[in-house]
């Protein structure tokens, strides 16, 4: 079964849409919703860091929803420097995330 990283910022990890594109992925595999499943204090950015690039080193694909916010920015930045599959789930992309999807 496959391990899926699910790159989405805090704010639209709770939304229907985000929700329907979860469960979507839950059929093809284990998925870690990383805003969903950890959450950090001010002054643990480091321990939140490698915990981040854990995750995305031990999955087989990165999925993105929505790349309007650092953190998933530097998700997407860690699974392409991996070589990890980059998969786009939005209907508006940037030219620089066209790029690195695979």
């Amino acid at each position: 079964m496959s391990k899926i990283f699910i790159t989405v910022k805090r704010e639209l990890a709770y939304l229907p849409k985000t929700d329907e594109i979860i469960k979507k992925w839950e059929r093809k595999g284990t998925v870690t919703v990383f805003a969903r499943q950890y959450s950090f204090k001010k002054g643990q950015e480091k321990e939140m860091m490698r915990k981040v690039k854990k995750e995305i080193a031990d999955c087989d694909s990165v999925v993105v929803i929505g790349d309007n916010s650092i953190g998933v920015g530097i998700e997407i930045g860690i699974a392409y420097a991996l070589g990890k599959k980059i998969i786009i789930e939005m209907d508006e992309v940037s030219a620089t995330l066209k790029g690195v999807e695979s």
